[in-house]
């Protein structure tokens, strides 16, 4: 949301809405600015918020985020790619549809589970093992199936990490 806010006069709340995050996160920014201003901080994390916004507009990332987490928060899209991948590769160690859209959902857009749009009361699982390569192969065909199902998906990769 910072780099998003740089050379913008957007308020908070609708950067967090065009980023599809969480409308409480509209007061974390301010928050974090007033705490590094005090800690003196600022001045050297701005002008790095400034060198990564002109290296990302020199080298633009290869995925709309946003588009894919508006994409992914569509509950019949998702859980028709889940539907498809489990067609195609039966049962694996996560059972519950769920859990799976919410490791899609993270692979797909690159957020944090916790942010997933899912509903208020997840199924309980325990997820403190690591999932079988299995589950990784179908969490990848179930986001790629999700990026074909999206009503305009984009051209990017399915992941992309900045250099």
């Amino acid at each position: 949301m910072l780099l998003a806010k740089v050379g913008s006069t957007r308020p908070w709340s609708l950067i967090a809405l065009d980023l599809g995050l969480p409308a409480a996160f509209a007061t974390i920014p301010p928050a974090l600015i007033s705490r590094m201003r005090r800690a003196g901080l600022w001045g050297g994390f701005l002008a790095g918020l400034d060198d990564l916004a002109t290296a990302l507009e020199d080298d633009p990332p290869p995925i709309d985020y946003s588009a894919r987490r508006w994409a992914a928060c569509t509950p019949c899209q998702m859980y028709a790619a889940i539907e498809q991948a489990r067609l195609i590769y039966g049962a694996c160690d996560i059972s519950d549809d769920y859990h799976l859209a919410r490791m899609t959902w993270q692979l797909y857009t690159s957020g944090h589970g916790p942010f997933f749009p899912g509903p208020a009361t997840p199924v309980p699982h325990a997820e403190e093992t690591e999932p079988s390569a299995l589950t990784h192969r179908i969490t990848r065909f179930t986001a790629t199936a999700l990026h074909h199902l999206a009503g305009r998906p984009d051209d990017g990769p399915l992941t992309w990490r900045p250099p």
